[in-house]
């Protein structure tokens, strides 16, 4: 499938900035955590499909623009084969984009590299709740939270409140929390 016809950094920028910034953010880091994460057990990737009540599996990008802008910048990069691995070449043809896009849109590089931390935090919530088997209106039951928060912190954990992530481990999915700054994560607040 040859995709440089159907996409143009110039487009996609001007979507993005379309966009409210944490949304900018999002699909960066989507296409990070795709790019990075995609073999990680401990991370839930799978950003284009989900199941519905049967278990049926439908692509948003029928449905949403945003996945399928999403979907249209990773057909280009890996060529339109969505069942290859991430190889070096792809990873740095993104990491050029990345630079030019996080330009266009003002954002600094080392508050991206954070933030990205925060929003791989969100996957792995995601990750616990399907590991135990909780749709999100059990989790919601059970934590005390909003099906739209618990939605929040997963597709947006770099916007997230110590508060709320607690409540979701602690009285959702029952298990201990131990909030252990890493380094480098400090190093970015300073």
């Amino acid at each position: 499938m040859n995709t440089e016809s159907e996409f143009s950094n110039e487009i996609f920028i001007d979507y993005l900035k379309k966009l409210d910034v944490n949304n900018q953010k999002r699909m960066l880091f989507m296409i990070e955590a795709e790019l990075t994460m995609f073999d990680d057990p401990d991370y839930n990737t799978n950003f284009g499909v989900y199941p519905n009540y049967q278990h049926i599996a439908f692509d948003k990008v029928v449905r949403n623009n945003y996945y399928k802008k999403y979907n249209s910048l990773y057909a280009h990069l890996c060529d339109g084969n969505f069942l290859i691995a991430p190889s070096d070449m792809i990873r740095e043809q993104w990491k050029g984009l990345q630079i030019q896009f996080l330009d266009e849109l003002n954002l600094k590089s080392s508050i991206f590299d954070h933030e990205f931390e925060m929003f791989k935090f969100g996957l792995k919530l995601k990750e616990l709740r399907l590991r135990k088997g909780y749709p999100k209106v059990k989790l919601s039951q059970e934590s005390g939270l909003s099906v739209r928060k618990i939605t929040q912190l997963e597709d947006f954990g770099f916007i997230s409140k110590v508060s709320d992530i607690s409540q979701y481990v602690l009285d959702g999915l029952k298990m201990n929390l131990n909030l252990n700054l890493a380094p480098q994560m400090l190093k970015a607040i300073k």
